[in-house]
C-alpha cells in the first residue's frame, strides 16, 4: 500500500512539474514575442475590439507539434487572417489580450497556457481534444468564461460529464479534417487487393484495432499518429495511396470508441475504407456500402476477403468517400465553421 502511494505521489508531483515547466516557457517564448513585434503592441490594442485572440504555446505552433497531420495548416490558415492575434502567455493576455471581443485558445495544458480570461469577452472558444483525460475542464470552463468548445469527440465528451456548466449546444462537434491541398486528385484505379492496418497497439483501448492485426488478413503496421512516427507530414499520405484498402478500428468500449483522423484521412487518398463504427461516424456522413464498408468481428473476414476477390466492385465506394472528404471534412470547411461561430 505504502509502494503504491508513493508511486501515485510521484506521477503526480511529475504531470505537476511538466505543467510548470510547459507554462514556464510559454511566457519565456511570448516575452520574446511582444518584444519582436513591440512596435505592433499598440496599433493592436487600437484595434482589439474587433479582432480575435488566438491563444497558443508559440513553440507549439512554430515547431508544429500536432499529432493529427491538419492540425499544422487549420490553425495556420486560421491565424493567417488580418484580425488574428497570437496570445503565448498570461503576458500578452494581461498586455493586450484582456480587451479583445473573441478569444481562441487551444487546449489548455497540452498546446496552450492556462489562463483564466475575462467575463468581458464577446465569445471564449476552447478547442478539447481526446475525452477521457479532461478532469480540469469544469473548472476551466467556470474560471475562463467559456462559451463555446470544438472537439472532434463531441458524443464521447458529453458522455464524460466533464462540460458541466455548458449546454450540449455550446459543445460543437468539430471532426477532423484534411488539407485541402493534399487530397487525391488522380484517377482511383484497382492497383493492389491486399488491405492496409495501422495504428497503436499494445493497449487495452485499442482493442478493435489489435484484434483486426491479429486476424492475418491484413498488412499491418505499428506505425502511431503519437507515438512511432514513421512517415511525417506529406508523406503519410503518399505512402497511403500505395494501398486501395485499409480497416480503421478504435475501441470496443464506447468511452474510446472515437472517430479519430484516419477516418478522414484514408478516404482522402482514395482507399477504400473498411470502419469499425465509431461512436459518430454516421454523423459525419460515413454511410455503409455508400462510401465505406462498415465491419464487426463476426464479418470482418468475409468482407475482407470479398474486397480482395472483386476489387474493381469497389472503386464507386471509394470515389464517393473521397467526395465525402472534400466537400465537407476539409481544412477550408473548419476555418469556414470558426468564422461562423465568431460571428454568430
Amino acid at each position: 500500500m505504502r509502494l503504491i502511494k508513493k508511486n501515485i505521489f510521484f506521477i503526480a508531483l511529475i504531470t505537476y512539474l511538466r505543467r510548470v515547466k510547459f507554462e514556464f516557457f510559454c511566457i519565456v517564448n511570448d516575452v520574446n514575442y511582444i518584444y519582436k513585434n513591440r512596435k505592433l503592441i499598440s496599433q493592436i490594442k487600437k484595434n482589439s475590439l474587433e479582432k480575435t485572440l488566438l491563444v497558443c504555446s508559440l513553440d507549439f505552433y512554430k515547431n508544429k507539434r500536432w499529432q493529427v497531420v491538419s492540425q499544422t495548416e487549420l490553425w495556420h490558415q486560421f491565424s493567417n487572417q488580418e484580425n488574428v492575434i497570437f496570445c503565448g502567455s498570461i503576458i500578452s493576455y494581461y498586455l493586450y489580450g484582456k480587451s479583445f471581443k473573441n478569444i481562441v485558445s487551444l487546449e489548455p495544458r497540452y498546446n496552450a497556457p492556462t489562463i483564466s480570461f475575462s467575463s468581458n469577452h464577446n465569445k471564449v472558444i476552447v478547442f478539447v481534444s481526446d475525452s477521457h483525460t479532461k478532469g480540469w475542464l469544469p473548472k476551466c470552463i467556470k474560471n475562463s468564461h467559456v462559451t463555446d468548445i470544438l472537439t472532434p469527440y463531441k458524443k464521447n465528451l458529453l458522455d464524460t460529464g466533464f462540460t458541466e456548466g455548458l449546454e450540449a449546444s455550446s459543445v460543437h462537434s468539430f471532426p477532423w479534417c484534411v488539407s485541402n491541398n493534399i487530397i487525391n486528385k488522380n484517377i482511383i484505379t484497382s492497383t493492389r487487393n491486399d488491405v492496409l492496418g495501422f495504428g497503436q497497439t499494445g493497449s487495452k483501448i485499442y482493442d478493435l484495432r489489435e484484434w483486426s492485426f491479429n486476424t492475418g488478413e491484413l498488412i499491418s503496421f505499428d506505425y502511431a499518429g503519437s507515438g512511432n512516427k514513421k512517415y511525417i507530414g506529406d508523406d503519410f499520405f503518399y505512402w497511403l495511396r500505395t494501398f486501395d484498402a485499409c480497416v480503421v478500428g478504435v475501441s470496443s468500449t464506447p468511452l474510446y470508441n472515437c472517430t479519430v483522423a484516419k477516418f478522414f484521412e484514408i478516404p482522402s487518398q482514395g482507399l477504400l475504407l473498411f470502419a469499425f463504427p465509431s461512436e459518430d461516424l454516421s454523423d459525419f456522413g460515413f454511410i455503409d456500402g455508400e462510401n465505406c464498408i462498415y465491419i464487426n468481428k463476426y464479418n470482418f473476414k468475409s468482407k475482407i476477403q470479398n474486397f480482395k476477390d472483386f476489387p474493381l466492385d469497389y472503386l464507386e465506394i471509394r470515389s464517393k468517400g473521397l467526395i465525402l472528404i472534400k466537400d465537407n471534412h476539409t481544412v477550408n470547411c473548419r476555418v469556414k465553421y470558426i468564422q461562423h461561430l465568431l460571428n454568430s
